[in-house]
């Protein structure tokens, strides 16, 4: 994250925080505060907090920031996300979950020191559940070289997969079996 991506971000989690909005670090960002990352052009944060697709953003940022607000149809795996493309700046994406699963990796994030500011970052086995339900071929990439790097993450992904969906449960199970020893 480039220096004058700082102060966005540091605003955008003091509203996030001050609008009681329950969050948490996920992709390559998460990845990198867990001294595993990778090269990305955006910051990605997950809530469930359906207010967010209805808020003001402008406002309560209070930054010449363009913000798109995208909300999902009601058979999309997700109910939104709202992207803040500051100029000559990384994006920020708040990707606005629907499930109890995705809530769940909220409230087990940990907090990390990310470039000053103080972060929910999600857990090993939860950047790799979240990879793996996003299924791109970059996100299997990741997903395996987390488990590579940190293979308890196996275990816990093990366990936290009996409680998930039928599709995401056999998405992990084939992931697992796949990729760990």
């Amino acid at each position: 994250m480039s220096d004058e991506s700082l102060p966005f971000l540091a605003k955008l989690v003091e509203v996030l925080e001050r609008e009681k909005v329950p969050y948490v670090l996920i992709g390559a960002f998460a990845m990198m505060a867990r001294n595993a990352g990778r090269a990305t052009f955006d910051v990605d944060f997950m809530t469930t907090d359906s207010r967010t697709l209805k808020m003001d953003w402008p406002l309560l940022v209070r930054l010449d920031v363009p913000v798109e607000v995208r909300r999902g149809e009601h058979d999309d795996p997700l109910a939104g996300v709202i992207r803040f493309a500051p100029p000559s700046q990384m994006s920020f994406d708040l990707v606005v979950g629907k499930w109890k699963w995705q809530k769940d990796i909220i409230d087990r994030a940990e907090r990390f020191d990310v470039r000053g500011t103080i972060l929910p970052v999600a857990r090993v086995a939860d950047i790799c559940l979240q990879k793996i339900d996003t299924g791109g071929p970059q996100d299997a990439r990741d997903a395996a070289m987390l488990l590579e790097r940190f293979p308890s993450a196996a275990q816990e992904l093990r366990q936290l997969s009996a409680s998930l969906p039928e599709s995401l449960r056999k998405a992990c199970e084939a992931f697992l079996a796949a990729h760990s020893s």
